[in-house]
């Protein structure tokens, strides 16, 4: 994932939850992650991430972590909405 910054994630991240309906808090306590780390992600402030933290988010989305690394290549290379 060359080139993948925190805003890049943070706005794959919105998109994702956007599709699936669901707020950063909901998702924040579906994974028992701190809803200020899942804030800080969402908006860019953080700027690398595990892939297991991805894994994560992607189980809690219902989602394969290949789904949400696609949304983040998606949106770098600038076809994200």
């Amino acid at each position: 994932m060359k080139g993948i910054t925190g805003p890049t994630i943070g706005k794959a991240l919105r998109n994702l939850l956007r599709e699936k309906e669901m707020t950063q808090a909901e998702l924040s306590r579906t994974i028992s992650m701190k809803e200020s780390y899942m804030s800080a992600l969402v908006n860019g402030k953080i700027k690398n991430t595990s892939l297991a933290t991805l894994n994560r988010i992607a189980c809690g989305l219902g989602i394969t972590i290949s789904q949400v690394i696609y949304e983040v290549e998606r949106v770098s290379r600038g076809d994200g909405k």
